[in-house]
């Protein structure tokens, strides 16, 4: 099999193809690398926008006691 293969590599035609079908892989690997990447950082700033609103929230009412009933 690797006689046929150095053989085939040999082969301007072949050799193209096959660097452009292992680019394809590498291309498909990365971008499902991105894929991920991205989805985790949807998440991380979902989580930091939950954060903030927290801490908004805690500072806000801190500083702006409900009040006891009206006037």
């Amino acid at each position: 099999m690797k006689a046929i293969v150095r053989k085939a590599q040999r082969s301007f035609q072949f050799a193209t193809i096959y660097e452009q079908r292992k680019t394809n892989q590498i291309l498909i690997a990365g971008f499902t690398n991105l894929a991920e990447a991205l989805d985790q950082m949807a998440y991380r700033i979902t989580d930091s926008i939950d954060n903030l609103t927290n801490s908004v929230d805690v500072m806000t009412s801190m500083m702006c006691p409900p009040k006891d009933g009206p006037g």
